[in-house]
């Protein structure tokens, strides 16, 4: 719901607070939770901290939103807004974006096709 208001830094910190809980209900969301942290982080000016997150949980590399994650980077760092959309439109074919992650990606491509 924070991320849907821009309150990108309360988010950012619920989904750090909930990636540090080891329950057995949160291990099968743990890379959507991931992989909205990431969303929002794309969002700030603290994309820097992506890497960390990353690099911090393993498993996430292995994930079909991680392959996601990477190539929408690429098309960020061509500003291919194209490729971009493409990228989004196939993800959403084969995985269900929900409303959080559709908000954030729009807001990403917003962001960074304008520099």
């Amino acid at each position: 719901m924070y991320a849907q208001e821009s309150k990108y830094d309360i988010a950012i910190k619920l989904y750090t607070q909930l990636l540090k809980k080891d329950t057995p209900s949160l291990a099968q969301k743990r890379n959507d939770i991931v992989f909205n942290l990431i969303l929002c982080l794309l969002n700030t000016d603290n994309v820097f901290e992506i890497n960390h997150i990353i690099s911090t949980d393993p498993t996430f590399k292995d994930s079909p939103e991680y392959a996601f994650f990477n190539v929408l980077v690429d098309h960020i760092q061509q500003k291919n807004i194209l490729g971009f959309m493409t990228t989004i439109r196939d993800y959403g074919a084969k995985k269900s974006l929900d409303g959080i992650k559709t908000t954030l990606l729009l807001r990403i491509k917003t962001r960074f096709m304008r520099i």
